[in-house]
């Protein structure tokens, strides 16, 4: 009887370098898609944080306001801006937020416990500092800081043409050079009245719409929209009404939007 025998191919061991690359190669793009979708969440979830914040934010000015025969308080400026001296603890009392650190040898630091909507903010034993700070925002990054104030450790400012010490108006013969009361305020939804402000222009608690194109324009921070310096980028406001919302940079640079009395449609 003739014995056969068989020859068996080569038994493959592994993957060759072609398939070891491909397999890789997906690895990664799998992890980046990961990465990216947890980045995008966390961006998310920072954006709902800084919206309850500017919510709760805005309420307290409007509830001082309530109690303040209808006028918001005073918009915090630096100390350089308001001309009182290298550092004046007791410049404007009504501040909406006490910010000035007080730079050696200047007197202590003013509390911000003691702030305009402290009260309006949490309990008598004061409220958490975190409510003025979105939690995206650098607050290392402040290039504009004035050097008799030191930088401005929050994030968010009012509108200064709603403040009780208001900024002048784009046209002094259309709108009014003194402040505004709460009932006043035409179309409150459409109006801000607090500001996400970005760290390349913020200094102060003001925010000055009037200052749109300007060198020192003040600008809405689009940090939750990939932080693009675009008009039709978005960041998070307050209006006049009590609510937060998203809007485009070119929201806040419409006259129709930061002057209290203007109407819709307007100039």
């Amino acid at each position: 009887m003739r014995q056969v025998t068989r020859v068996c191919a080569p038994c493959r061991a592994g993957f060759t370098l072609v398939e070891a690359i491909v397999i890789v190669g997906i690895i990664s793009l799998l992890i980046a898609l990961v990465v990216t979708g947890l980045g995008r969440a966390r961006e998310m979830g920072r954006r709902a944080v800084c919206l309850n914040h500017v919510r709760q934010v805005s309420a307290a000015l409007i509830a001082y306001a309530a109690e303040n025969d209808q006028f918001f308080p005073f918009k915090a400026r630096s100390t350089a801006v308001a001309g009182s001296g290298p550092w004046d603890v007791e410049m404007d009392p009504a501040d909406w937020i006490y910010w000035q650190p007080g730079p050696p040898p200047a007197p202590p630091p003013r509390d911000w416990q003691k702030s305009a909507i402290a009260p309006f903010l949490g309990s008598e034993t004061g409220f958490n500092q975190a409510v003025l700070q979105c939690p995206s925002d650098n607050l290392d990054q402040r290039p504009r800081s004035f050097p008799t104030d030191g930088p401005y450790g929050y994030s968010y400012t009012i509108n200064g043409r709603m403040a009780s010490n208001p900024d002048a108006p784009t046209n002094t013969a259309t709108y009014p050079t003194g402040p505004i009361r709460v009932r006043d305020i035409v179309t409150a939804s459409d109006k801000i009245l607090l500001v996400d402000e970005d760290a390349r222009s913020i200094d102060d608690g003001n925010f000055n719409p009037t200052l749109a194109g300007q060198p020192l324009e003040n600008m809405l921070a689009t940090r939750h929209d990939g932080d693009r310096q675009t008009d039709s980028s978005r960041g998070v406001v307050g209006l006049a009404d009590g609510h937060a919302d998203m809007v485009e940079r070119a929201y806040v640079k419409d006259v129709r939007h930061f002057e209290p009395t203007a109407k819709f449609p307007g100039p």
